[in-house]
Order: structure tokens, then C-alpha cells, then sequence
């Protein structure tokens, strides 16, 4: 009776480890995508807003506005606006 309890302990011990890790790697990888989409949704944000501060600075340099202008009505950096300036 002492060795089927001790069989059965382990056994137990063993699928408790098994349960264990299994859960962790799958609250592991929800986690992970969780953040990963999170950081996603982040950068599209960040992308789509300088990309229409873009647009923005570059309409007012077609209608003839200079730098400081534009800076001071639009609050976009000098610098943001002197790059776009560069890749125009």
C-alpha cells in the first residue's frame, strides 16, 4: 500500500508540474500578444500623427508661409519642420 501511495504522489506531483507549465505558456503567449498589439496600435498612432504634421507642413509651405510661421501657428518643432523640408 506504501509504494502505491508513493506511485500515486508522484504521478500527482508530476501532472500538477505538467498543468503548471502548460497554463504559464499560455498565459505567457495571451500576455504576449496582448502587448504586442497594444505596442501595434502605438506606433500606428505615432506614424499617423507625424505623417499629418507632414502633410500639414508641407500645404503651408506651398502656400508660401516660412518656418517660424508654421512653428508658431501649428506648434510643430522647428526641427520636424526643417526635416520635411529635407525629404520634400
Amino acid at each position: 500500500m506504501k509504494e502505491g501511495l508513493e506511485k500515486g504522489m508522484k504521478q500527482g506531483i508530476e501532472q500538477g508540474i505538467e498543468q503548471g507549465i502548460e497554463q504559464g505558456i499560455e498565459q505567457g503567449i495571451e500576455q504576449g500578444i496582448e502587448q504586442g498589439i497594444e505596442q501595434g496600435i502605438e506606433q500606428g498612432i505615432e506614424q499617423g500623427t507625424k505623417e499629418s504634421k507632414k502633410k500639414i507642413v508641407l500645404s503651408m509651405l506651398e502656400q508660401g508661409l516660412d518656418v517660424d510661421t508654421i512653428e508658431k501657428y501649428t506648434k510643430i518643432e522647428k526641427k520636424f519642420i526643417l526635416s520635411c523640408i529635407e525629404k520634400k
